[in-house]
């Protein structure tokens, strides 16, 4: 089942990172291990990073927003409209990093962080640029507030592969 969402972004980061939750000695090579036996995946997505022209069009209508609210309600309120509308936009203007490791999945942004454990999931749809894992085993109004979106950042076998061994289910 595909779900597009409004969450649906890019990224510029680098290649994901699969890391042994062991030391590995300082070598900073990964270690060659099944991803249940004790090893994460973990990668930064920055939307605003990722198209420069989309940045700038995406700025310049927020400055528009704001000049239009200035004009109809006076000069009072363009700091409160400017920090309510970027406010709303961290994910697309700061990086959010995401994580998978042997007992939870977590997303960390600027303003937000969520953090569930695996046991917790239920469910998960794939998207055509991420996943949704969801705590609910059916279909509830609700997931739109209990899910966490995981974008693909050229790593989309990674993720999933990482999923399917963790949830049990295929795809």
């Amino acid at each position: 089942m595909n779900i597009r969402t409004r969450h649906d972004r890019g990224t510029t980061a680098p290649p994901p990172q699969i890391s042994s939750a062991q030391d590995d000695g300082g070598t900073g090579q990964d270690a060659a291990q099944s991803t249940t036996g004790g090893q994460s995946l973990s990668w930064t997505v920055w939307p605003m990073g990722e198209n420069p022209l989309r940045s700038v069009a995406v700025i310049l209508f927020l400055m528009i927003v704001v000049w239009a609210i200035s004009t109809c309600f006076g000069k009072v309120w363009i700091f409160v409209s400017a920090i309510f509308l970027v406010g709303t936009l961290t994910g697309f203007f700061f990086p959010t990093t995401y994580r998978l490791d042997p007992e939870t999945v977590s997303a960390h942004g600027l303003l937000s962080k969520k953090k569930r454990t695996w046991s917790g999931l239920k469910k998960y749809y794939v998207g055509k640029k991420g996943v949704h894992l969801s705590p609910y085993a059916r279909p509830s109004k609700l997931e739109s507030f209990r899910v966490i979106y995981l974008p693909f950042s050229g790593n989309q076998k990674e993720i999933m592969d990482f999923i399917g061994e963790k949830m049990n289910r295929g795809r």
